[in-house]
C-alpha cells in the first residue's frame, strides 16, 4: 500500500558547497507544484506523481527519486516512455506492472527518473512528445520542477538517457532528430543524450538510431530483444528490427552471424561492460516482452555508462 513519506531523509554528497538530498523538502516542492508524493514501505525510490499544465503535456508524469541520490550541480536524468497501454489503464495501472521504483533503485543510478504517460498505441508520445517544441517545453518543465526541489544547483540539464519499451521507438527515433538552432545551451536538450536503451522497442528497421548508434563509444546504446522467427526462418517482431539495425551498423558482416554476434540472456555485468565499451551492444532476452524491461533495465543501468562526457 502506498503511504506518505514521513521522515526526513539526507544524504550528504561530496563538496561542502553541495547542498543535502531533503527528502521532507523535495516532497514538500513536489507537492507546491500540485504533485502526490509517496513510497511503499520497501522502496528503494520516492514517487511524485502529478499533471503538468495541459498546454505543455495533457496527460500525467511521474518523477521517480533513488533514495541513494546526492544532489550535484547538474542533474542527471532518465526519461523513460512505455509502449502501448490497453484501454483503460491508468498510469498508476503502469507503474505497478513494471515497478519504475525498484527498477532504478536497482541501477544505482545517481539520477531522476520520469515517466510520461501516453494513452493507446503511444499517441500522445507520437502526437506530441515527438515534436521538437512540445519536448523542449515538457524538459523545460522537469527540470523547473528539479529546481524547485533543489535536486540540483541548475537549470542545466547534465547527462539525459533515454529508454523505452515496445512501441516507444518511434517517438525516440523522432526526439533524437531533433535540432536546435532556436535554442540555447541549457534548452537544447537532445544534445544531452547520452544513452539510449531499447527494451523490446525496435519494431521498423531502426533507422532512426543509426547516426546516434554510431557515437558509440563515447556515447552508449543498447538493445535488448526477444529472438523470435517465424516459421519460415526469418526474423520477426523486435528480432526483426534488431536485425536491420545490426545489418546497417555492420555492413559487411555475415548475415548468418546476427544472433551470435549479440549478448546472452545471461551475460556477465563485466561482458556487458566490455561490449558496451566498444560499439552499439545487441542483447538476447529470455523472458516475455513486458518482463523484459523489469529484469535488463536495473542491468544495464549499472553496468553500462558513458563516463566522463
Amino acid at each position: 500500500m502506498l503511504t506518505m513519506f514521513p521522515i526526513l531523509f539526507s544524504l550528504i554528497s561530496a563538496g561542502a558547497a553541495t547542498p543535502e538530498f531533503d527528502l521532507a523538502r523535495t516532497t514538500a516542492a513536489f507537492e507546491a507544484n500540485g504533485f502526490s508524493c509517496s513510497h511503499e514501505a520497501t522502496a528503494k525510490s520516492v514517487q511524485c506523481k502529478g499533471e503538468f499544465d495541459h498546454s505543455v503535456y495533457p496527460e500525467p508524469v511521474a518523477f521517480f527519486i533513488p533514495l541513494h541520490f546526492q544532489v550535484h550541480k547538474f542533474t542527471d536524468v532518465i526519461l523513460h516512455l512505455h509502449g502501448w497501454v490497453d484501454a483503460g489503464e491508468t498510469l498508476d495501472d503502469t507503474i505497478k506492472k513494471f515497478n519504475f521504483s525498484e527498477a532504478l533503485g536497482n541501477s544505482r543510478r545517481n539520477a531522476i527518473m520520469v515517466v510520461p504517460r501516453s494513452n493507446g498505441h503511444c499517441d500522445t508520445f507520437k502526437n506530441q512528445l515527438a515534436l521538437s517544441h512540445v519536448f523542449r517545453g515538457f524538459m523545460d518543465r522537469v527540470m523547473r520542477l528539479i529546481m524547485d526541489a533543489q535536486l540540483a544547483e541548475s537549470m542545466e540539464l547534465g547527462k539525459l538517457t533515454l529508454t523505452g519499451h515496445s512501441g516507444s521507438y518511434s517517438t525516440l527515433e523522432a526526439t533524437l532528430a531533433h535540432q536546435c538552432e532556436n535554442a540555447g545551451r541549457s534548452t537544447c536538450y537532445v544534445d544531452r543524450v547520452k544513452e539510449v536503451f531499447l527494451f523490446d522497442c525496435l519494431y521498423d528497421n531502426g533507422d532512426g538510431f543509426v547516426k546516434f548508434a554510431k557515437t558509440a563509444p563515447p556515447f552508449r546504446f543498447a538493445s535488448v530483444f526477444i529472438p523470435l522467427k517465424k516459421k519460415d526462418g526469418s526474423w520477426k517482431w523486435t528480432a526483426k528490427g534488431n536485425h536491420a539495425l545490426w545489418a546497417t551498423l555492420n555492413p559487411r558482416a555475415d548475415d548468418s552471424t546476427f544472433l551470435d554476434s549479440t549478448l546472452a540472456a545471461n551475460a556477465s555485468r563485466e561482458t556487458i561492460t566490455q561490449a558496451a565499451a566498444k560499439g552499439p551492444l545487441f542483447m538476447r532476452s529470455d523472458v516475455r516482452h513486458d518482463m523484459t524491461f523489469n529484469k535488463y533495465f536495473p542491468i544495464l543501468l549499472r553496468t553500462v555508462h558513458s563516463r566522463g562526457i
